[in-house]
């Protein structure tokens, strides 16, 4: 893979909402690239002019069709491959009342998951791995390293290495 030259590396910054409800975690199921068909939580990159926080309401009420309010962040991701580099906030957020709805577009399904439901996403290989340990360090806390380092992929498929921190 051709890598860009020093002034054309990428960096990215995105931010996403973990919505709690009865123990149970919003996941949006997304219907493009390179996570298509696999569950998250609402999440995706920054625009131009918004905040971290409003990136992560924006995403929100585009994928779950919620509203709510940002609190404390969750959890950070750093990841770094030769061509750029890519950071992931997750804040705990609280979500107006009302059932999530995908928006039919980048989402065909959005709705709350139970830990163990979770397991059965990762044994068929349908939640996006970060994401898992984000279920696990929100729904049953301590059972995560407050950090950890994995190998991974980009967007683009290049390889390199995220740095997880569980807040």
């Amino acid at each position: 893979m051709t890598h860009p030259a020093p002034s054309e590396h990428r960096a990215t910054i995105g931010a996403g909402a973990i919505v709690l409800r009865e123990s149970r975690l919003l996941l949006i199921r997304i219907t493009y690239g390179w996570a298509k068909g696999r569950w998250l939580i609402p999440s995706g990159e920054q625009h131009p002019g918004e905040s971290l926080a409003q990136c992560a309401l924006r995403e929100l009420h585009e994928e779950a069709g919620l509203r709510g309010r940002v609190g404390a962040i969750a959890a950070v991701r750093s990841l770094a491959t030769p061509s750029g580099s890519d950071t992931f906030i997750a804040f705990h957020t609280d979500a107006d009342p009302g059932d999530p709805q995908s928006d039919g577009r980048e989402t065909d399904a959005a709705r709350f998951f139970s830990l163990a439901e979770i397991e059965h996403l990762h044994t068929d290989n349908t939640i996006v791995r970060l994401h898992r340990l984000i279920a696990h360090h929100v729904l049953d806390p301590g059972s995560q390293p407050a950090q950890q380092t994995l190998p991974a992929r980009d967007r683009h498929g290049d390889r390199g290495t995220a740095t997880v921190y569980l807040l």
